[in-house]
């Protein structure tokens, strides 16, 4: 802070170093999910079978196509919300780190959410 009790910005390098961590995250959500969407190809393969995972919630074709969407919803979501949040904070002056968390916690959501659909 300043003598005359201004906000100091945050220093020219966090945005850089925010954008670097906000890209290697999104690329390993990104594999995150195409290896959560490859495994989601055999989800079904007892439905109907009379196995023991036979009658499984996955094995409705809707309820298939959200839990293999949400990861992906959650991944272009979280980034969004990264953006408008870390954009927001810093045009206030703030570090934009809190945007990361933000975009972090809602991927993690949407991916829990469908692992519970699928496993719970």
């Amino acid at each position: 802070m300043d003598p005359y009790g201004c906000r100091t910005r945050p220093r020219a390098g966090a945005g850089g170093a925010v954008v670097v961590l906000g890209v290697l995250l999104g690329l390993v959500a990104a594999a995150v999910n195409a290896l959560f969407s490859f495994g989601m190809l055999f989800a079904t393969d007892s439905c109907g079978t009379g196995a023991s995972g036979g009658d499984a919630r996955v094995c409705d074709g809707g309820v298939w196509a959200v839990v293999v969407a949400l990861p992906w919803v959650g991944l272009f979501g979280g980034v969004t919300a990264a953006v408008v949040v870390g954009v927001t904070l810093v045009r206030q002056g703030r570090s934009p780190w809190p945007g990361l968390l933000v975009g972090l916690g809602l991927y993690v959501v949407l991916l829990v959410t469908s692992l519970v659909t699928v496993f719970g």
